[in-house]
């Protein structure tokens, strides 16, 4: 019988873009090799990926966004990033991808056209018996579709990119320009699930309602620590033929109930 290689399951989850739990490897604070700084994130030339670091807000419940800076909606961003928001733009650019179209209010619920990253999770994971490892996992398997209780699509995340908008910190002088600034820096949105303008990725799928519907995936998270928090790297790349589904194109919902007809005994007729 032919030995099987202990690299092979690894390879066969890297290759569907799973979950791949390395026994030993690098923190998600450290520089990996290859990786250079470009400002507060880091680009990989070769392998073509950007890795910016930060921290878990929340291990469950209600989530509109991936990601945020800190100090920005931390009750209902899985993330917070610490880094610039225009740094982390520049260096998604770096990917060769160009910007999708943004959705023209929170209340636009349709699909959203645009290049789709990738993007995966690298954190420290510890199981019931003990047992430590590196997690590295695409963020579709840590996020929970609500209604059809599993993980979310494996749709990847369109690149929109954001915008400039008037700096909401300067009063404006009559006769005078308003000075701008870049939209994230002052909002700090960077990845949202559901639908926000200003934010530089967003989920690609058309929503049933304003503020979606996800949850984090508890059992596939960290525990948090009271004392410090527990730190999380994310890798944005371009997908590799067969990781995105190019059907997933809005949010699934279960299948409505037929109800039935008035001739039926569930419609009440005595028989």
């Amino acid at each position: 019988m032919p030995t099987i290689s202990p690299l092979l399951p690894v390879l066969i989850a890297i290759l569907l873009g799973g979950a791949v739990d390395e026994v030993d490897g690098p923190s998600p604070k450290e520089v990996r090799p290859g990786f250079v700084e470009v400002g507060s994130v880091r680009y990989h030339p070769e392998r073509g990926e950007v890795e910016a670091t930060g921290w878990f807000n929340l291990r469950g419940g209600f989530i509109e966004f991936l990601a945020c800076i800190p100090g920005v909606k931390s009750h209902e961003a899985l993330v917070s990033l610490d880094c610039d928001p225009i740094d982390l733009k520049a260096a998604i650019l770096l990917l060769g991808v160009t910007e999708g179209d943004r959705p023209e209010s929170e209340g636009d619920l349709g699909p959203i056209a645009g290049d789709r990253l990738m993007v995966r999770f690298r954190y420290a994971f510890e199981y019931e018996d003990g047992t430590k490892v590196l997690r590295d996992i695409r963020a579709e398997d840590v996020i929970i579709n609500a209604p059809l209780e599993k993980e979310m699509a494996r749709s990847g995340f369109v690149f929109t990119g954001s915008t400039f908008i008037e700096d909401p910190e300067v009063e404006p002088e009559e006769g005078k320009i308003a000075p701008e600034v870049f939209a994230p820096t002052v909002l700090g949105q960077l990845i949202a699930l559901s639908h926000r303008p200003y934010a530089i990725l967003d989920n690609p799928m058309a929503l049933p309602y304003r503020d979606g519907d996800y949850f984090a995936y508890t059992e596939m998270l960290p525990l948090l620590s009271r004392d410090e928090p527990t730190p999380v790297a994310l890798v944005f790349r371009r997908p590799r033929p067969g990781e995105i589904d190019p059907k997933a194109t809005r949010m699934e919902l279960p299948p409505l109930e037929e109800k039935p007809s008035a001739g039926s005994p569930e419609g009440g007729e005595d028989k």
